[in-house]
């Protein structure tokens, strides 16, 4: 069984060549599981799993099968399928994909994904920035997330 230090090693691994907003991709990664726990004290381990691995699949060469080989469970990769963007979907798609899904776990991750991004999104363009916050929103009517 992993536990998060496993899987913190396995992120800063994998995205290790990755940047954002000028710090190495994990920190990204670390500030999302951070808003996580500030807005649920009780965050399951297997959210928190799901938190960090939130991109890997999308952003480096592992896969759902690798993920699995190395004992993640199948809440944390279904959650991560979930918020893995599929590229033949826009953007508006697959946060309705996320939502349509009713898996409450992966909204919350998608939900705080978009909150860590908008709180460093002074540096992004605003189009991105519009596009978090009505994410954000969706999320939040849909699952009453505070």
């Amino acid at each position: 069984m992993n536990t998060l230090i496993d899987t913190s090693i396995l992120v800063l691994t994998a995205h290790k060549h990755q940047t954002y907003d000028g710090n190495p991709y994990t920190y990204h990664l670390f500030k999302v599981l951070e808003k996580a726990t500030k807005l649920r004290n009780d965050l399951p381990e297997y959210i928190g799993h799901a938190i960090l691995l939130h991109d890997i699949i999308e952003d480096t060469l592992y896969t759902r099968k690798d993920l699995e080989n190395l004992g993640y469970s199948k809440e944390t990769l279904d959650i991560v399928d979930l918020v893995t963007k599929d590229t033949n979907l826009s953007y508006e798609e697959n946060i309705t994909r996320i939502i349509d899904s009713n898996n409450e776990d992966a909204a919350f991750v998608k939900y705080c994904d978009n909150l860590v991004n908008l709180e460093h999104g002074r540096l992004m363009s605003e189009r991105l920035n519009n596009r978090w916050a009505k994410s954000a929103e969706r999320l939040r009517e849909k699952y009453a997330f505070s």
